[in-house]
């Protein structure tokens, strides 16, 4: 796919996160893909890295289940935890939205995700300036605030505690979505503060 690919979103296809994000609100959010997938039912994906084994067992079992529902998947997909989840669900017919912490121009496609494109089941979306092309921490929360202000439902796998991860559940608390987490020992602190426990069989019911 050549840069021409990459466009900003007109005034009608913007998402409007004003109501989440307040004055920090991107002006311009720039495109590559299919922006039909903005009108789907946006399901936002975030996992700590150190997630432990029996989290990473449900999350595979997750995949396989959620990659038959009519949904599309958001994230970053930043680490290599979200970023197998995300290849495991784009070797199906699934449609995902991808959202880099820095603008568009200069990206290179990954070899997992050409044929996705071309078939037209994939979007990268991002809320940066063309001169944003580092990713850093701040960017990530950014961006982070951006996808689940996007998010018709959130599924937060596993947040380490006291990361990044827990803070954004926090904010998110707030706005009144739908947060799912997996339902593990591991996540029961996410649980008693108010998340909703998931098990993969019951994606069926919920998604």
């Amino acid at each position: 796919m050549k840069a021409e690919s990459i466009r900003r979103l007109s005034l009608l296809e913007k998402p409007d996160v004003t109501k989440y994000l307040g004055e920090k609100a991107p002006e311009g959010i720039q495109a590559w893909g299919n922006v039909e997938f903005l009108h789907n039912r946006k399901i936002a994906f975030f996992c700590s890295q150190r997630c432990p084994g029996s989290v990473l067992a449900k999350m595979y079992d997750l995949a396989q289940i959620l990659s038959q529902r009519p949904v599309t998947l958001l994230g970053g997909f930043q680490s290599p935890v979200e970023q197998e989840f995300l290849n495991r669900l784009l070797r199906s017919a699934m449609s995902a939205i991808v959202c880099p912490a820095r603008a568009l121009t200069g990206v290179r496609l990954k070899a997992e995700w050409r044929e996705p494109m071309v078939q037209g089941r994939l979007l990268l979306l991002s809320p940066f300036d063309d001169g944003i092309r580092r990713t850093s921490r701040t960017l990530a929360l950014q961006r982070n605030r951006f996808v689940a202000a996007m998010a018709d439902e959130i599924l937060l796998a596993f947040a380490s505690p006291g990361g990044a991860n827990i803070k954004l559940f926090s904010e998110m608390r707030d706005w009144k979505k739908k947060i799912y987490t997996l339902n593990d020992p591991a996540n029961q602190p996410l649980i008693a503060k108010g998340a909703r426990p998931l098990l993969p069989q019951e994606v069926f019911n919920r998604f």
